[in-house]
């Protein structure tokens, strides 16, 4: 359901011209990260793009596996 929210909102930011603006924080290897767990690590801002959502349905067969 969250993938599906999040996909929505990148909708309406594409739809606004706000996708240039967004932007993920990633640790030191490059995976997605939220702010609390980075601690002392390096980190760095990644732009968003669309393919980097998994696709609507993705998280019910996460769920299966």
């Amino acid at each position: 359901m969250a993938a599906v929210r999040l996909t929505d909102l990148l909708e309406q930011c594409k739809d606004a011209n706000l996708s240039k603006q967004l932007f993920w924080l990633v640790d030191s290897s490059g995976k997605k990260v939220h702010p609390l767990a980075i601690r002392n690590e390096p980190w760095q801002f990644e732009p968003v793009v669309s393919s980097d959502v998994k696709p609507t349905g993705q998280d019910e067969a996460d769920k299966n596996e």
